[in-house]
């Protein structure tokens, strides 16, 4: 008897996904018995209500997964990983809160027998909110425009900080929603560095902020007293005299500032 003859081999299937708008999976619903391959699936997806800030609050890495893919082949993605997931990835362990999961050991008839694995509690996620004022928010990023730089405004009463802006912006859907890998290609290779959180992430010169740092070595150090006097009548100038540090004088061993220290006395 000679052997059976071997099954043809089946066909490979691929599953083609396709993004429908919502009257197009509708009418894909009403007539699914004529398309018997195709599945409708639903599948959440984030809609931004606004551009404002989208350096600043960042995204979420488990929903930017395709941008983080292209990031990685571009020899972007160590940087933007670490440096750019803004806000909602920073807090986002405390935002998503912990899926509880009940584990119980139950035999062929569904009777439970204790526990194959510690049971965790579900917790919710926590809120969080942002001292941001949006109106001043939008109205810095116009003016700074499109041009690289950025802003940011402290309330001088408490330290909060109204706005934080970072130049050139982008549009925040662009790194989660589904078929847009282009603007992402576009954003990575931009030259201005849109994704770029620069307020945090860049390196500039402090500026006038650094006086505090000067104030303080020189309270430190004794040149410079709480109570200091300048004549606010006379056109007086104030000398700064640059002068060596006692050799006794003891500096935190994390400091990078030169063993100097300002000396400012009124004329």
């Amino acid at each position: 008897m000679p052997p059976p003859a071997p099954a043809p081999p089946r066909p490979q299937r691929w599953p083609v996904e396709l993004t429908l708008t919502r009257p197009e999976a509708d009418s894909l619903r009403r007539h699914r018995r004529e398309y018997p391959g195709l599945v409708v699936r639903h599948r959440p997806e984030r809609r931004y209500l606004t551009q404002v800030a989208a350096p600043v609050l960042g995204y979420q890495p488990a929903a930017a997964q395709q941008f983080l893919y292209l990031a990685k082949k571009l020899e972007r993605g160590r940087y933007y990983r670490l440096r750019n997931s803004g806000i909602e990835g920073y807090y986002n362990s405390l935002l998503a809160g912990h899926r509880g999961a009940y584990h119980p050991l139950t035999d062929g008839h569904g009777r439970v027998h204790g526990r194959w694995a510690a049971d965790t509690i579900y917790r919710p996620g926590q809120s969080l909110h942002l001292s941001l004022d949006a109106g001043l928010q939008a109205y810095a990023e116009r003016l700074l425009g499109e041009r690289r730089g950025y802003l940011v405004a402290l309330d001088p009463r408490t330290g909060e900080i109204l706005c934080c802006v970072s130049a050139p912006t982008y549009d925040p859907a662009a790194l989660t929603a589904p078929g847009r890998n282009s603007e992402r290609v576009a954003l990575l290779r931009n030259a201005d560095q849109p994704l770029l959180n620069r307020p945090v992430g860049a390196a500039n010169p402090p500026g006038s902020v650094f006086k505090l740092v000067n104030a303080a070595v020189a309270l430190q150090l004794g040149p410079l007293k709480l109570t200091p006097r300048f004549p606010a009548t006379s056109r007086s100038s104030t000398a700064c005299i640059r002068t060596r540090a006692p050799a006794t004088s003891r500096w935190p061993s994390n400091t990078a500032a030169t063993r100097t220290s300002t000396r400012c006395c009124g004329r």
